[in-house]
């Protein structure tokens, strides 16, 4: 979606503020207008600095939300509170990002992600997941890893947990799914998993 452009100062301020976009393929976030109001700066965090196009350089897209996994930190299950939004673009004042076993991961880098970080809104938008042999190989670096946006893998000691959404519902054994769940549930968790077998 592009912003029109019979629109003032204070609605595209308004429309704006606090939102993530990209500018010519750059993840930026909104940070003012030029001095000519056609114009909107933008802060590209991953090149450390500000951006200015036109205002039809901005392309806005909003991101799906679920488990994403963060690089070098693991996986997150970001949702949606329902709340009304007056903004234009994507923003995450309305996401809540959840971590599964909190307590039990405290100490790894997954209690410092706040919804406003850039590593994790830019896996909201540029989503990558492992396939099961490669996740479980990656649990032995991270904490949590995203299969999809519905399962996660979590290592807590040496057991890996199976967690669809916010539930746990099995754990995986010798390569194989033990479900802990309904057979329907168990079933849905196989074929997001790509398959697995108990």
């Amino acid at each position: 979606m592009r912003l029109p452009e019979d629109i003032d100062r204070d609605d595209v301020n308004q429309w704006l503020r606090g939102c993530w976009f990209y500018m010519d393929d750059v993840l930026v976030k909104y940070e003012d207008l030029g001095e000519d109001y056609n114009e909107v700066m933008g802060w590209d965090y991953a090149g450390d600095r500000s951006i200015t196009r036109e205002r039809g350089a901005v392309r806005i897209e909003w991101p799906q939300v679920g488990a994403v996994n963060v690089p070098e930190r693991g996986a997150v299950l970001v949702e949606r509170e329902a709340d009304r939004q007056w903004r234009r673009a994507f923003t995450t004042r309305n996401l809540q990002v959840w971590i599964p076993r909190a307590w039990d991961l405290r100490r790894s880098g997954l209690s410092r992600i706040r919804r406003d970080d850039y590593d994790l809104v830019r896996s909201l938008f540029n989503p990558e997941y492992p396939g099961i042999v490669e996740a479980t190989e990656m649990l032995n670096t991270v904490p949590t890893v995203a299969l999809n946006r519905q399962i996660m893998l979590v290592r807590v000691g040496k057991e890996t947990l199976v967690y669809y959404g916010r539930e746990q519902v099995g754990r995986l054994e010798a390569g194989g799914f033990k479900s802990a769940c309904k057979p329907r549930v168990a079933r849905r968790v196989r074929k997001l998993m790509g398959g697995i077998n108990a």
